[in-house]
């Protein structure tokens, strides 16, 4: 098995160090990536530093291992710092400068992450990775006009680079472009690439447009395929609500709400649906939970009043 193969592989790796020949870095070296394979990171990490003690002017991709490894265990921190180190041995690697971008990104440190992303595209053009990364961050610090622009070139490299398309209908979405967020999604399932997220997307879009029974059908699309995301049935509770079917959209956010008790937007909606159903001591149950649960929620204090 490829389990035993890598076990045997350290005890090589074991062996060689126990000799402490002059090319010790080496077993260091691979044996931190046989250890990172298993993800046991924490002694892969251990070994990528004895690597960059015994060779530390050639030592950018352990740098960048001991990152990764870093970052597997959540210290986006440290990861970062193993990150530039890397850089600073060898700044024409473009990977490094990606691989910091996410650890950046995942710190919410936008403008770092930019910077870094801006860097690997300069060093990587026609990679349409690159300005995917950077479209969707883009997305979300709400910059969709940019972010459409990188989206458009990752197509322009890859036009068969399908979470671009993807990525592109969201920025149009909340563009309230609805109709070009449903020609991407159109163009995605078409392809094969169906997912609940581009069912859900295109259902909302259809939902604005007042396509409420298309946007049904989606929304039930979406959580066939994924009968665990509760925005799912958030979005169909909402949708059955505008069809005045609050029997079915209770149902949907009672689902909704025991896959997250805190869900505060599915407690107001379903609290507005007991209420078009005349249960009002249930209505304001709802509404008194979303209260407990953000006390500055003004929507849950008009409704309840």
């Amino acid at each position: 098995s490829l389990l035993k193969k890598y076990e045997e592989s350290i005890r090589d790796f074991d062996k060689a160090i126990n000799l402490d020949s002059e090319y010790a870095v080496y077993p260091f070296y691979n044996r931190g990536i046989s250890k990172y394979d298993l993800k046991r990171y924490e002694e892969a990490i251990k070994d990528f530093d004895e690597a960059i003690r015994l060779d530390h002017e050639n030592s950018a991709i352990a740098f960048m291992l001991s990152g990764n490894a870093k970052e597997e265990l959540g210290r986006y921190e440290e990861a970062i710092q193993d990150y530039s180190k890397a850089i600073d041995l060898d700044n024409k690697v473009s990977d490094f400068f990606y691989i910091r971008a996410v650890s950046n990104e995942s710190l919410e440190r936008y403008e770092d992450a930019l910077n870094d992303i801006n860097k690997y595209i300069k060093l990587a053009p026609g990679d349409e990775d690159g300005y995917t990364f950077r479209g969707n961050m883009r997305n979300d610090i709400k910059k969709y006009e940019v972010a459409i622009k990188d989206f458009n070139a990752a197509i322009k490299i890859n036009p068969k680079f399908y979470s671009a398309y993807s990525s592109r209908a969201i920025s149009n979405y909340y563009l309230e472009r609805y109709e070009e967020a449903i020609k991407d999604i159109d163009y995605l399932i078409k392809s094969g690439q169906e997912s609940y997220l581009e069912y859900c997307i295109r259902g909302c879009a259809k939902s604005n447009l007042g396509k409420n029974k298309e946007a049904l059908k989606d929304f039930d699309k979406s959580i066939s395929l994924n009968p665990n995301e509760k925005t799912n049935f958030y979005n169909r509770g909402t949708e059955n609500s505008n069809l005045g079917k609050y029997k079915e959209a209770v149902d949907d956010f009672n689902k909704a709400i025991n896959l997250d008790p805190k869900y505060i937007s599915a407690l107001i909606k379903r609290g507005y649906a007991y209420y078009k159903l005349q249960r009002f001591l249930e209505s304001i149950k709802d509404y008194d939970e979303a209260i407990n649960l953000d006390p500055k929620n003004c929507l849950a204090f008009i409704n309840r009043g």
